[in-house]
Formats: structure tokens, C-alpha cells, sequence
């Protein structure tokens, strides 16, 4: 009876061979699991706060402040795309205190900065530079970071969620013609339900001017402007990632996208994405044509200043070193 109980119940070696192996791989993937690279938040955004021009005795506040905007920012999923931890986007937003309105309300400038590699060099590009001069916000100390794409609750986390994903399209932009639209999309969304609720920042007719949150959105979104986008794209992936390898043709690229741009600032001058663009790359573009033939450098100087006056004197540097 114990034969037969036996002989009945063993595996036969196939079997328990099979199973042998398959119990030997999910050890070995729970000891690697720890080494293997997991999906990260889109973001890497240090934010920096100044308070030195506010007059308060609650200097903790800041520090809080600080904390809680870098952790909103980093620890949020904003898209359905894995990143690795080292292809998260780098991100600076420099935060400048210019008064304590109230008990617990704020009012400040902005500079938001994005950092892109660039291939095959150890090089970091500016990939956006922008003043944001209407940031106004209620914020206590332990306060909750509530938010919802599709729901003003505070205009300090539409604001934050507005350059989170201003952020990660212009990004996608870089790598991709027009990659970033969808997170444009769901940044628009945010200003219109913004600009509902009378929140500084978000609206077209605000001090006279068109250099806001509304207007920068306005301006990415506007199909009259795509050439400022197209170019972002080809300066980025066709320029700077190829100069090394290709440096006269990425010259000649640049002075195709100045061509490009020319055409835009006739339909809207002044416009605020045009602005950044020059206030971000102008530099960086006479970098690159510095060592460019003599027609390169006089024709890109003779576009650049075009496009951006206020830094003529060092455009035509390119032709008067």
C-alpha cells in the first residue's frame, strides 16, 4: 500500500526539474530586484527660495515652503511614461519673495529654468529661461498641496502643476517635433479654469502686458506661432545634439531657423515665447558661429539682432570680435 501510495504521488524528474528551475529564477529576481532600475517621477526640480526682502519672524515658513514646493513637484507622477532616475528632467525654479501681503499670503517673482542634455557631451543646454513676475499664493506651514488637473483648488498649486507640465512638454519638444503637445494641453486646461477664478497671472488683459502665464500658454498653443516650437526642435535634436559630428551643417541649420523666426515676429511681435527663446538661446547661438565662415557669421548677425534688439551689441560681435 505505501509502494503504491509513493509511486503514485512522485513527480516524475521532468517535473520537479521544471519546477526546480522555476523556483531558482524567482530567487535570483528577488536578490537583483534592489539592483534594477526603477520607474521615476518625470521631474528633478530644485527650488530655491529668497526671502531676504520679506519682513517676517516666521523665517521657518520658508524652509517649509521650500520642502513642500520641491516634493509636490518630484514626487508626483505627471505622466503615464516610465522615466529612469537618470532621465528625469532637471529643473530650477528660483523663487524671489517680494512682500508678506497678509498672514500666510505671498507674492513673488520666478525664474523658471530647464536644463537638457546634450548627445555625446557632457554638456547641459538651457532649454527654457523665463521670469515669472505674478506668482501670488496663500501657503502655511503643514498646509495640504491639494490638487487636480481639471479643478482650480489654489492658485499656488496651479501654478506649480501649470509649470510641471509647461516643463515636461517643452522637454518632449526637444526630443520629438510637437512631442510635447499633451502636456500643453493639460497646462492650458489648468490657465482657463485658472483665469475663471481671477487668479493673478492667468488672464490676457493684466497690466498691459502679454508676458503671463496666459500669454506664454496663448503663445505655444497658437498654430500662427508653431514655427517657434518646429525650431526648438531643430535646434535641439538636429543642431545641438549633431555639432560635434556635423558643425557646418548645424551652422547652417541655425541660420534656417533665424529664417523661420523671421517670419513669426512679423505676425506677432513681442510675443513671449519668441522673447524666451532668444533670452534663452541668443548666447549659446553666437557660441556656435563663432568659428562659422565669414557669410555666417555676418547673416546670422544681421538676423539675431533683428530678432532680438536688446542684445545687439553682442550679435555683432559675430562680425566686429
Amino acid at each position: 500500500m505505501h509502494a503504491f501510495l509513493m509511486k503514485s504521488y512522485c513527480f516524475p524528474k521532468s517535473v520537479f526539474t521544471k519546477r526546480l528551475q522555476i523556483l531558482l529564477l524567482l530567487l535570483c529576481l528577488f536578490l537583483l530586484a534592489p539592483c534594477l532600475p526603477l520607474p521615476a517621477q518625470e521631474l528633478n526640480c530644485k527650488v530655491t527660495i529668497n526671502a531676504q526682502q520679506v519682513q517676517t519672524l516666521e523665517r521657518q515658513v520658508f524652509q517649509e515652503m521650500e520642502n513642500a514646493f520641491t516634493q509636490f513637484l518630484n514626487n508626483r507622477r505627471w505622466t503615464q511614461d516610465n522615466f529612469t532616475p537618470n532621465e528625469r528632467i532637471q529643473c530650477n525654479l528660483l523663487i524671489t519673495m517680494r512682500e508678506a501681503a497678509g498672514i500666510g499670503t505671498f507674492k513673488a517673482n520666478v525664474q523658471v529654468q530647464i536644463l537638457r542634455p546634450v548627445y555625446g557631451t557632457t554638456y547641459n543646454t538651457q532649454l527654457f529661461n523665463f521670469l515669472d513676475q505674478y506668482w501670488e499664493f496663500d501657503y502655511a506651514i503643514g498646509q495640504q498641496m491639494d490638487f487636480n488637473d481639471n479643478q482650480f483648488i489654489n492658485n499656488l498649486t496651479a501654478m506649480l502643476g501649470y509649470y510641471a507640465y509647461l516643463i515636461i512638454g517643452l522637454d518632449y519638444d526637444s526630443f520629438s517635433k510637437m512631442g510635447g503637445t499633451p502636456f500643453f494641453e493639460k497646462a492650458l486646461i489648468i490657465t482657463n479654469f485658472s483665469g475663471q477664478a481671477r487668479a493673478s497671472g492667468w488672464t490676457a488683459f493684466e497690466n498691459n502686458k502679454n508676458n503671463n502665464r496666459y500669454w506664454m500658454m496663448e503663445n505655444i498653443m497658437n498654430s500662427q506661432l508653431a514655427p517657434i516650437r518646429e525650431s526648438n526642435y531643430i535646434y535641439h535634436r538636429q543642431v545641438l545634439d549633431q555639432f560635434t559630428e556635423s558643425p557646418e551643417k548645424s551652422r547652417d541649420l541655425i541660420i534656417k531657423i533665424l529664417k523661420d523666426l523671421s517670419k513669426v515676429i512679423i505676425l506677432r511681435p513681442g510675443a513671449v515665447f519668441l522673447n524666451t527663446f532668444f533670452d534663452t538661446k541668443g548666447v549659446e547661438m553666437v557660441n556656435l558661429l563663432k568659428e562659422g565662415t565669414p557669410e555666417q557669421r555676418s547673416e546670422a548677425a544681421q538676423l539675431l539682432s533683428t530678432l532680438d534688439p536688446p542684445k545687439t551689441e553682442q550679435y555683432m560681435k559675430l562680425v566686429n570680435p
